[in-house]
């Protein structure tokens, strides 16, 4: 069977989110091991240890933690979405078509999170996070008003 944007691929995209968000703090600790090394006894204090030899690099760190805390805080957002949209029967297409946004501004946010430096680009990241997170809402929404029509 051919995979096409009619397949029912949606649940997949749980792992798919599941990885952005786990990818900034892969970043974070190769970045830390090739600058203070990782004490992984102690893990939390490695930034601090870099931030006294290497405070812009230490800042980055630091963002990348947070776009890591940030993946893990909308995951459930996502896995309640793409649950209740496969529930309420919503189209594949539907399903598919949302999925790979919400993935692909996922990265984005990931992106700017970690590279940004001024309050614009602290401010487009706010923006990215605002419209990705339309996504998963409009799917509760569409969700909602399906499975009510269907119980009319």
């Amino acid at each position: 069977m051919p995979i096409t944007l009619a397949s029912p691929l949606s649940l997949y995209s749980i792992l798919g989110v599941l990885l952005t968000g786990f990818y900034p703090i892969v970043r974070r600790t190769v970045l830390l091991k090739s600058k203070t090394g990782f004490n992984n006894v102690q893990p939390r204090g490695n930034v601090h240890r870099l931030r006294e030899k290497y405070p812009d690099i230490a800042a980055q760190a630091e963002r990348m933690e947070g776009a890591n805390a940030n993946g893990n805080e909308i995951l459930s957002l996502w896995v309640g979405a793409i649950l209740a949209a496969n529930y309420a029967g919503l189209p594949n297409e539907t399903l598919n078509l949302f999925s790979l946004a919400f993935i692909a501004m996922r990265m984005l946010y990931n992106y700017i999170y970690m590279k940004q430096t001024t309050q614009a680009q602290g401010d487009l990241r706010g923006a990215v996070w605002t419209v990705g997170t339309i996504i998963p809402a409009v799917l509760i929404v569409k969700s909602g008003n399906a499975v009510l029509a269907a119980a009319v």
